[in-house]
């Protein structure tokens, strides 16, 4: 390990930003060229999901910074309307706090513990620790191979990127010696532009000091603009507002650069814990559910991914704005606050038209301090959904139709299996019923198709003069792929007398489970025949 003396690494200026140009080309940014472009570039090119949403919330929290806002749904256009950031404020706002974005400032390195702060012995580990993509200590071998004992190296850029993703993703750990970081409970919704500069302004919500029910401007700043940082509590630390949230620190790092800048190791321990939130303390850009069960019922949770269950089988809860109704202030039960606030300004109006976001979905499922998972899953965010209940209702029939066909399809699956275990007079047992079932594997051959047809339903919808044709269209969808898996998977699981039979038999039941459960397919066909859903 080499002393970082004489090192510097700006990320104002340097570049440590992967992007990708709308003309498909890749560069690299520092954080005034990347203001500067923003239009110019299709996105972030960062691979992974979870260092992807802990970049993008910090460039959001610097433009509300820059910016000192939106304030309103019109300054929200304004801002907007020119097609690209109004880099001026924003480079004052650089050229301001500039000395905060050395990763190896000699007092106060980026995101990291200052100089003179000690750091206990024993918490030196190798630099893939801020990379869960990697494995290190305890962690599964998910994708990667890189051990402990030859630690791995780092571009100063990409442990950049990796403190952040560190600070916002931490897990719990043993001995009570570190608390989970805000971002491991449940998913992270952003939304997603044509560009990089639509992209930041879909996820600019209202930044003021009047914002009710959630994070505001008043007293908030991120750890930048800090001039001491904030002592420890046992209990944690509420968040200032919006942009202290998502700049948290949860924990004191320190990177131990090589003579050249590039980091082998780390020094790693806990450090801000957030306090447990209040309502007004959501984070606005997750989806919060009430447990109606249990020791928690009536307290509200971030909505976790269900492994095995992709986002769109949820889209409609996203969409549909809580109870106006409702004298609870913690009745949770709805939309993120970034998606209501998407549908103000829409709702709002300007001189040109809102191109349809993608809503992208970050996330991970853990066991104690082990992934099980991580996914990024996108949808289309049809802008005219925003504000019609009615349109949000049949999103919500279309996912009810999708989970009775699949369970028609599930009958049809125990007929065959029934069938073919039938000898004689003799009922097969139901637990070699429900083997033989799992063995056509058909939930997950339903299921794994049909999100790229739902993205088509949806985009649909959204463009349609009668919600009826896309609906149509989708439930006859959903019949012809419920058809095909079964005769897939039944045909891979033989060809004999008595597979034939049984297959047969299950082709039977589900023509059945059509007719007496599913009206919709029969009122579908005859709207096709109309030429209605053609």
């Amino acid at each position: 390990m080499s002393e970082s003396s004489g090192l510097s690494f700006n990320l104002v200026s340097e570049p440590w930003l992967p992007v990708t140009l709308l003309n498909g080309s890749a560069e690299t940014w520092g954080l005034r060229e990347f203001f500067a472009r923003a239009h110019e570039a299709k996105g972030l090119n960062e691979p992974s999901p979870l260092s992807y949403t802990a970049t993008l919330r910090t460039l959001i929290a610097i433009l509300h910074r820059a910016y000192t806002g939106p304030k309103s749904e019109f300054e929200w256009w304004a801002r907007y309307e020119p097609g690209q950031f109004q880099i001026e404020e924003i480079e004052r706002y650089l050229d301001r706090w500039q000395h905060r974005f050395d990763l190896y400032h000699p007092e106060r390195p980026f995101a990291q513990v200052d100089a003179d702060e000690e750091m206990a012995e024993g918490t030196t580990s190798p630099v893939a620790r801020l990379v869960m993509e990697r494995t290190s200590g305890n962690n599964p071998t998910l994708f990667d191979h890189s051990w402990d004992a030859s630690p791995m190296l780092l571009s100063p850029g990409d442990a950049a990127r990796a403190i952040l993703t560190a600070n916002q993703y931490a897990f719990a750990g043993s001995g009570g010696r570190f608390m989970q970081a805000p971002l491991v409970a449940g998913y992270c919704i952003t939304l997603e532009g044509n560009s990089l500069f639509e992209t930041l302004m879909f996820n600019l919500q209202q930044y003021d000091q009047k914002n009710p029910g959630t994070l505001t401007a008043e007293g908030d700043a991120p750890w930048w603009e800090f001039e001491v940082d904030p002592l420890l509590e046992k209990d944690g630390l509420r968040p200032r507002g919006l942009t202290d949230l998502l700049t948290w620190r949860s924990r004191k790092l320190r990177l131990l650069p090589e003579s050249d800048g590039q980091v082998r190791w780390v020094q790693y321990a806990q450090r801000y814990v957030v306090a447990d939130p209040d309502y007004r303390l959501r984070d606005p850009f997750k989806r919060y559910v009430v447990a109606e069960s249990g020791t928690s019922k009536g307290k509200s949770f971030p909505k976790n991914f269900s492994p095995g269950r992709a986002l769109w089988r949820d889209v409609d809860s996203l969409m549909e704005k809580a109870d106006s109704g409702s004298t609870d202030e913690k009745d949770s039960n709805g939309r993120p606050v970034l998606i209501d606030w998407l549908a103000n300004v829409a709702a709002y109006g300007g001189s040109v038209e809102l191109p349809e976001p993608m809503i992208v979905a970050t996330g991970l499922v853990n066991n104690q301090a082990r992934i099980d998972l991580w996914r990024m899953d996108r949808l289309p965010l049809p802008i005219a959904l925003l504000n019609d209940p009615e349109l949000v209702g049949v999103v919500s029939r279309s996912i009810g139709l999708a989970d009775r066909v699949r369970s028609s399809l599930r009958n049809a699956g125990t007929q065959f299996a029934t069938t073919v275990l039938s000898k004689g007079e003799r009922s097969p047992d139901p637990n070699d019923i429900a083997r033989e079932r799992a063995a056509l594997q058909l939930d997950a051959r339903y299921w794994s198709q049909l999100e790229s047809r739902f993205q088509t339903f949806i985009h649909d919808l959204g463009d349609a003069e009668d919600p009826d044709v896309p609906l149509h269209k989708w439930t006859l969808a959903l019949r012809d792929l419920a058809r095909g898996v079964f005769v897939d998977a039944t045909n891979e699981a033989g060809q004999s007398g008595r597979w034939l039979m049984a297959q047969a038999a299950g082709a039977r039941t589900l023509a059945s489970q059509f007719h007496r459960y599913i009206p919709e397919i029969r009122e579908a066909e005859e709207a096709l025949k109309e030429g209605v859903a053609a």
